[in-house]
């Protein structure tokens, strides 16, 4: 069984803390694919051509239509850059494109994205259900039924994971992982793909088996003291040597 780790955000999200060369040097060191993305960009795909063209990165966008998020997956999605509405090569785009859900989902298959997923859809903040879109579930490929930021929260979680199973989608256990130091604890998914072209086909015949961490709770309020108190004392800067996620090293630590 492979392991296949997603919704790992970059340090080109405007909150990200992940380098991407470090993640691609993790994935391929353990060979475990995952799931790079950056909130509605594609930039480090530029910037890092050889992460982009990794055996084991899946690359993927998280976007914000209107004011839910969605995440698309596939080698293709560099395609968009054709379509004006998708200012993807732009790290400053903003948290939110002037595009309806409904219609984002629509470009995105047409555009040739392998899979695409709600992700955690019933929390208060960018969730499709808590925003009334329930009804598109059934144009999406998959769920994410557990969230490493909201874990905290597990009510969120466990109305996902509902949905999913209410609606039959593939279920993620996704880390939603923004800072270096705790993105890679939570959670993954197990598979028998051994290839890029193979998860993208477990994802869509709903062939995921979610794992999540039940520590991660408390690990994930430890490491937000820890990155407050660094941050308060001016040792913490995501550009620095000090983020652990700029270190190979360090980063393996985390796993």
């Amino acid at each position: 069984m492979s392991k296949f780790i997603t919704h790992v955000h970059t340090i080109y999200s405007t909150d990200g803390w992940n380098n991407p060369d470090c993640i691609r040097r993790y994935a391929e060191n353990k060979d475990v694919f995952v799931e790079l993305l950056t909130h509605n960009s594609l930039l480090w795909t530029r910037l890092y051509p050889e992460v982009f063209k990794s055996e084991h990165i899946i690359p993927a966008v998280e976007f914000g239509f209107k004011n839910t998020d969605v995440i698309a997956a596939g080698k293709n999605l560099d395609e968009l850059i054709k379509d004006k509405r998708f200012p993807i090569f732009d790290h400053k785009v903003g948290r939110w494109l002037n595009i309806s859900l409904d219609e984002g989902i629509e470009i995105l298959r047409e555009k040739g994205a392998e899979y695409i997923y709600f992700p955690h859809p019933t929390a208060p903040v960018a969730g499709a259900v808590k925003n009334g879109y329930e009804h598109l579930i059934k144009k999406v490929d998959g769920v994410e039924v557990w969230n490493g930021s909201i874990s905290l929260f597990p009510p969120y979680n466990m109305s996902a994971l509902n949905l999913a199973e209410k609606y039959n989608k593939t279920k993620f256990a996704g880390i939603d992982g923004h800072l270096g130091t705790i993105s890679l604890k939570s959670c993954y998914n197990l598979t028998e793909a051994q290839s890029k072209d193979e998860i993208y086909e477990a994802v869509r015949k709903n062939r995921l088996e979610p794992h999540k961490n039940p520590f991660y709770p408390i690990l994930l309020a430890k490491d937000y003291g820890v990155l407050a108190f660094l941050t308060l004392r001016g040792l913490l800067d995501k550009n620095s040597e000090v983020n652990p996620s700029n270190s190979l090293s360090l980063t393996e630590q985390l796993y």
